[in-house]
């Protein structure tokens, strides 16, 4: 797992990303990071909240369903606006879909949760590798 954050910064453009174990560690470590970062950035308590949920579940997916690697990266697309984008990626083609969970399940909401809880999100397979992304939106 590489703690380090690999950052860049131009002229309105922010980055980070971090390389994640395949292990049941990995969304608590997501969450760390995401915390540490936002929060160095600036983004008010609530995107970090929002985007720490999120990252969560995006995480847990790629650790039950992927396998190694596993990659989380953030991306400042508009600082005016306050838009970032957060892309999970993780090996394997497995294809993701909204679920519609029972009340008695204890899976199968996280997509929701990203649907509801963020600008737009989306997914992708290349060469092996599903990529999940959403956007936060941190601008009222």
């Amino acid at each position: 797992m590489n703690n380090g954050l690999d950052s860049m910064t131009t002229k309105n453009l922010r980055s980070a990303h971090l390389e994640l174990a395949h292990d049941a560690g990995a969304p608590r470590a997501a969450r760390h990071f995401v915390i540490g970062l936002l929060e160095r950035w600036g983004l008010p308590a609530d995107a970090v909240e929002r985007c720490q949920l999120l990252v969560s579940e995006l995480v847990s997916n790629a650790v039950l369903h992927g396998h190694e690697p596993i990659e989380l990266a953030i991306t400042e697309i508009d600082s005016t606006r306050g838009i970032y984008r957060v892309e999970v990626c993780n090996g394997g083609e497995k294809p993701l879909a909204l679920r519609r969970a029972r009340a008695t399940d204890v899976s199968g909401r996280g997509l929701r949760l990203v649907d509801k809880l963020s600008r737009g999100w989306g997914s992708y397979t290349v060469d092996g590798t599903t990529r999940v992304w959403f956007e936060l939106h941190t601008a009222s």
